[in-house]
């Protein structure tokens, strides 16, 4: 007797001779995730996927929007950089004609795998990228490895042929048509963007809301872009306080920190991240990380290590007990205390303050435990949303 799989995948395999892009999903590689290109850094990699080690999704689009000057078309070139390490080709649309061969140098992007292209109107930017997917079909019949990575910068200051006519013929006139051109132009590329392994970051500007000033910053070019995004978040910025505190004593410099708030995110919990970009050195990896760690977590912690005949001395209440090198020894806690002290692997490091942003403290197996004990049960979405009845009961009226 044919099971449910067996007739399923008898109708699926007779589908397939009329409908190409059909698979059980089980199995299915049509739209499956096959990396994530890194941010360049680590807790804005953890905002947009839920890992440490993740990133912008291979074939997704994501959206990011701000008010100016809050690093949208910093962090999309720093993708750039980081895709280009793994292979990734990138074309990039310039609406706001904003960078050259010498911004893409500053980034460290090798300038001869950057394809720039200017663009003025929607109606221009659907039909050179809906050119540019064929184009790329054609590349991956004979590579199908080749990568592309393409980028929108920005969607917000893309004008529209009708608004250009209402200033030639000097008309008082308001156009109507953009935001449903938008819709239509990625209604085009999303699904194909997908099934080509394509990652598409797209930037867009943000206004306040003047009926509802409690209401956030709002995205501008209606819902076309949010509703075909996986990923969408809205940057917002603020000066350093010169009192930050001790930990954030590498954060006082010429520059912003940006906050990032999730909009939108079928990978992750909406939970708000902060990190810095400097006018002068960018964007340090690990700033951000700090909110995070603990010497439970990932053996990272402010205080002191005791001997055993200091520890027996002092007698303090709460400490950890370590094992370096056969020799017993104690991390207590300090708040106040001038260093962090690091157990990696049975390890022991002191690091000043001023270092703490650095590769002393966040080796690669403490990004790891700090990754899989926090980040992931913190910004992931669980693997199986099940039913859950918490909270339900004050739905309903006991009267």
């Amino acid at each position: 007797m044919a099971t449910e799989k067996d007739f399923l995948k008898s109708m699926v395999k007779n589908l397939q001779k009329n409908i190409k892009d059909i698979e059980i999903i089980e199995n299915s590689n049509l739209v499956s995730i096959k990396e994530f290109i890194n941010t360049g850094n680590y807790i804005f990699n953890a905002h947009l996927s839920g890992s440490l080690f993740g990133g912008i999704p291979s074939n997704r689009s994501v959206l990011i929007a701000g008010e100016p000057g809050t690093g949208k078309t910093f962090l999309s070139l720093n993708i750039c950089r980081e895709a280009q390490k793994m292979g990734y080709s990138i074309f990039y649309f310039d609406s706001e004609a904003a960078i050259d061969a010498q911004t893409t140098k500053n980034f460290g992007i090798n300038p001869s795998k950057f394809v720039h292209i200017l663009v003025n109107t929607i109606q221009d930017f659907g039909h050179y990228i809906n050119n540019l997917i064929l184009e790329i079909k054609k590349i991956k019949e004979s590579i199908p490895d080749a990568k592309f990575l393409i980028v929108l910068d920005s969607l917000g200051n893309l004008s529209s042929q009708q608004e250009k006519n209402i200033f030639l013929e000097n008309k008082e006139a308001k156009d109507m048509t953009k935001q449903q051109l938008i819709r239509s132009v990625f209604r085009t590329i999303t699904t194909d963007l997908s099934k080509l392994d394509i990652p598409f970051i797209v930037t867009n500007h943000t206004y306040q809301n003047m009926t509802n000033p409690y209401a956030g910053a709002g995205i501008s070019g209606g819902l076309g872009a949010i509703f075909n995004a996986s990923i969408a978040v809205v940057l917002s910025k603020a000066k350093l306080k010169e009192d930050d505190g001790d930990k954030n004593e590498n954060l006082q410099s010429n520059g912003i920190i940006v906050t990032s708030t999730i909009h939108k995110s079928r990978f992750t919990k909406p939970i708000k991240v902060r990190f810095k970009i400097s006018n002068t050195t960018g964007m340090n990896k690990f700033v951000g990380l700090e909110q995070y760690v603990s010497f439970e977590s990932c053996g990272v912690g402010r205080g002191n290590v005791l001997t055993q005949k200091e520890f027996e001395k002092q007698k303090p209440e709460k400490y950890y007990e370590l094992d370096v090198n056969g020799e017993k020894m104690y991390f207590v806690q300090k708040d106040t205390a001038k260093q962090f002290i690091v157990y990696d692997n049975g390890e022991l490091r002191q690091v000043p303050l001023k270092e703490f942003f650095t590769s002393k403290v966040f080796s690669e197996n403490v990004l790891k435990k700090l990754d899989e004990n926090v980040i992931k049960p913190t910004f992931k979405l669980p693997d199986n949303l099940q039913e859950d009845n918490e909270g339900v009961d004050s739905l309903i009226d006991a009267d």
